[in-house]
């Protein structure tokens, strides 16, 4: 579970990376003297408190961590969308039951090592749950669409209603259980703070070898030589990018038409004539924007979060399984 939560901490300190043109070169220094990891962890979490002044809020769907009440206030952002200007509005509704990550750590194990039976039976509760509460909604003449699932990091699913209807679907299930998503965009204002680049840079010996890395981003462009692809007509996934979604799109093919996913892929693990902080490093990759735009809703990153959260894909969803840790 240990490692799920890094990986989680991770991608949510990748969202705040910058926004840049090119990827940046960046050497990597090597040393022979052995690395004490502990002191380095922590030199690093010294400096990030030090450095970066950044509100950070756990409640946020997605997390397993109940999102605050939010009833049926509209965030600015989201009335500025063609989609609510349509008549819609994205929700994420909550139901009963602990997300399987949570289930798992209560039983001492994690979406890795529990066993796949015990967590099928466990799903399939979840997933009667969530057909009950459509069932409901449905029942009261409320219209749904693109209604997406999450079992793992978050149990509950999202979809757009209309949103006439949504005061009466608050009125049914309960302001607890209805929050309306945001609309978030790139920020880079806190990002050299937030990586510490530099001193990731200088760690001597530090590569990234075995390690793989998520990043929930605007994709990735896997044909790119530094990241281990060999030019247009490149097949996803590779060797470098073993595995990947598009959540944005709903389909397989995680190719970044932004730009942001590369470069901060890049900035992680580049491995050609450009260097990243961990050049060896392999990247799993959620795309979580629609074709090349810049925003996300934020129940897109929470599905997005599920599937990190996922490796051996127990909720048998479409993205499939990725190889984020060891038994």
């Amino acid at each position: 579970m240990k490692k799920i939560i890094s990986l989680v901490l991770v991608i949510v300190v990748i969202l705040a990376l910058v926004l840049g043109p090119a990827l940046s070169k960046v050497a990597i220094v090597k040393a022979e003297d052995p690395i004490n990891v502990a002191e380095i962890q922590k030199a690093r979490l010294d400096y990030i408190k030090s450095k970066a002044k950044v509100t950070v809020n756990t409640n946020l769907p997605g997390k397993g961590i109940p999102a605050e009440t939010d009833g049926v206030k509209i965030p600015d952002a989201v009335k500025n969308t063609a989609l609510y200007k349509s008549g819609w509005v994205v929700v994420s509704i909550s139901t009963d039951g602990a997300p399987l990550a949570e289930y798992a750590v209560k039983k001492g194990k994690n979406t890795k090592t529990i066993d796949k039976n015990e967590a099928s039976n466990y799903l399939s509760s979840l997933k009667s749950a969530h057909f009950n509460v459509k069932n409901v909604i449905y029942s009261n003449g409320i219209a749904m669409r693109n209604v997406k699932d999450m079992y793992v990091a978050y149990n509950g699913f999202s979809a757009e209603v209309p949103v006439q209807q949504l005061d009466r679907l608050v009125g049914i299930l309960g302001p607890s259980n209805v929050h309306v998503a945001n609309l978030y965009k790139i920020e880079d204002q806190y990002s050299n703070q937030i990586v510490g680049a530099t001193n990731v840079w200088t760690d001597p010996g530090v590569n990234g070898e075995g390690v793989y890395i998520g990043v929930v981003d605007t994709g990735v462009d896997y044909t790119h030589p530094d990241l281990g692809g060999s030019g247009p007509g490149t097949q996803f996934p590779t060797e470098k990018i073993p595995a990947g979604y598009d959540f944005g799109d709903n389909d397989s093919d995680p190719m970044d038409y932004n730009g942001h996913g590369t470069h901060v892929s890049g900035i992680i693990a580049a491995d050609g004539e450009v260097k990243g902080v961990a050049p060896k490093a392999k990247i799993v990759i959620a795309k979580i924007v629609s074709g090349g735009e810049g925003s996300a809703w934020d129940t897109t990153i929470a599905a997005a979060f599920d599937y990190m959260a996922d490796p051996e894909n127990l909720d048998n969803g479409p993205e499939g399984t990725h190889p984020c840790c060891k038994r």
